[in-house]
């Protein structure tokens, strides 16, 4: 029942957070929502049992930092989650069979890159694990998941702009 805003950028990253509660159309009072572990833009999030998940953004240069925050609690907690392998930012994110599927994005700093990887939320400090690749790597895309399977909407690749979208499944074999 809540929107959070994580970080940003105000001329430079932000680690202030906001949450604005839909059924009352308001936003938490300033201050009251703990501030991010880092100053950060441009992270993926998703919302999964209970907590919020965060990853990666830009600070000075990229991050591979993971949070989980208690929104009970109210608070932010590093060991809960496994860190990204290699800093990601501007990625798109969803959650697709209890699995949090990051792809695209900036990796390494610079490169636009087209990998994708997973993290099992039922045992988040795991090992993230490759995914097949996006066909056409994407910065600054929207998206997420919906039924089965993760959509990138859009996203620049340096051309400037990338007006297709792109769609990422799974299947599960049953015999």
């Amino acid at each position: 029942g809540k929107i959070y805003r994580i970080g940003g950028y105000q001329g430079a990253p932000t680690a202030s957070v906001d949450a604005y509660t839909v059924s009352t159309n308001t936003w938490a009072p300033p201050g009251t929502i703990s501030s991010y572990p880092i100053p950060v833009s441009e992270i993926v999030a998703v919302a999964a049992g209970g907590y919020l998940w965060t990853a990666g953004g830009v600070n000075t240069t990229g991050s591979a930092k993971t949070y989980r925050y208690d929104p009970i609690g109210n608070t932010w907690n590093d060991g809960a989650i496994t860190d990204l392998p290699q800093t990601r930012s501007a990625a798109v994110a969803g959650l697709l069979n209890n699995r949090w599927v990051i792809a695209g994005g900036f990796v390494g700093n610079t490169d636009v890159d087209g990998t994708a990887l997973a993290l099992d939320l039922s045992q988040p400090t795991g090992a993230w694990v490759p995914l097949a690749a996006m066909p056409t790597p994407v910065y600054l895309a929207s998206g997420d998941s919906t039924g089965h399977a993760l959509y990138v909407v859009g996203g620049e690749n340096f051309a400037p702009f990338y007006r297709a979208n792109q769609q990422y499944t799974e299947c599960t074999f049953n015999r």
